[in-house]
């Protein structure tokens, strides 16, 4: 059996037509779900993911006066390099933490989440303190403190 020339043009037509209809069908989808991203936006009921997620940002004045800070940072402390920590987590995690200077929660969240959690340990996220003896702390866990090794794995 023999295809002829015509034959062969309509079956190319036949695939280009059916290929340019489920292009415009699947453009047609992706642009109802933009539009309707759009709305909710509009009406509120998700936020923009553009705008930063609405996160506290000290101005520049308040991050020149910020201590620079060394490792390892504790928690609770208020440094650039905190700072730091918390915009790069923003930007390779894609969250909203505050950037702030302060490791407070929800840096240590994401920290714990992100950065030290693994699948075959419990308790990354904690560190054993020993009872001191100027002190009388008790032992117990404490949160895990921001090494320099933590800012190279975020980095």
């Amino acid at each position: 059996m023999k295809l002829s020339k015509k034959n062969i043009y309509i079956g190319i037509g036949l695939i280009a037509s059916i290929s340019a209809i489920v292009y415009i069908i699947k453009r047609k989808k992706d642009n109802q779900k933009i539009i309707q991203q759009i709305k909710d936006i509009l009406d509120q009921k998700i936020k923009d993911p553009n705008t930063g997620g609405g996160q506290k940002v000290i101005l520049k004045n308040e991050y020149d006066a910020l201590p620079l800070g060394q490792y390892p940072i504790k928690y609770g402390e208020k440094n650039k390099r905190v700072y730091d920590i918390q915009r790069m987590l923003n930007k390779k995690y894609g969250t909203s933490i505050d950037l702030d200077g302060i490791y407070g929660n929800s840096t240590y969240d994401v920290l714990c989440d992100k950065v030290w959690s693994s699948w075959w340990s419990i308790g990354d996220c904690y560190e054993l303190t020993k009872t001191s003896p100027t002190t009388k702390n008790p032992t117990g866990l404490i949160r895990r403190y921001i090494q320099q090794k933590d800012y190279d794995a975020i980095k």
